[in-house]
């Protein structure tokens, strides 16, 4: 590998467009349509090499995933993420029939909401 060189900030633009018409117009992370404008050049944090052109949204989840998984001690964040691409995708259909009891679906969600403000709407009434 050739010796590092330092991007200059008035060429981030350039650069930008440039990696981004390789990648056909296209997110490297989630592969979809990609416009000038949500464009983002992203870099790695621990070596600071340029990696590609992302969704500005893509770009913040993944530098949330990566500084969280060094929180938790995820020291090879290659091979998590690639476990839990496989993870969700074989979960994709359900592999059990049980339900965890935390999880609420859309109206039993609407329901607690409406409870919750009933409750408020009550102990305020009752305060006045």
């Amino acid at each position: 590998m050739q010796n590092p060189v330092r991007l200059p900030r008035t060429q981030i633009a350039a650069v930008r467009i440039q990696i981004l018409e390789q990648q056909n117009m296209r997110c490297a992370l989630c592969n979809l349509p990609l416009a000038k404008d949500k464009a983002v050049l992203d870099h790695c944090h621990s070596t600071g090499y340029v990696r590609a052109v992302l969704h500005s949204s893509c770009n913040a989840l993944l530098g949330k995933l990566e500084n969280g998984m060094k929180r938790f001690g995820v020291t090879n964040s290659s091979a998590f993420l690639h476990g839990a691409a496989s993870y969700i995708q074989q979960h994709a259909v359900p592999q059990t029939n049980l339900l965890h009891p935390l999880y609420r679906d859309d109206e039993a969600k609407r329901l607690r909401k409406n409870l919750l403000a009933r409750k408020r709407r009550a102990t305020l009434k009752d305060q006045a």
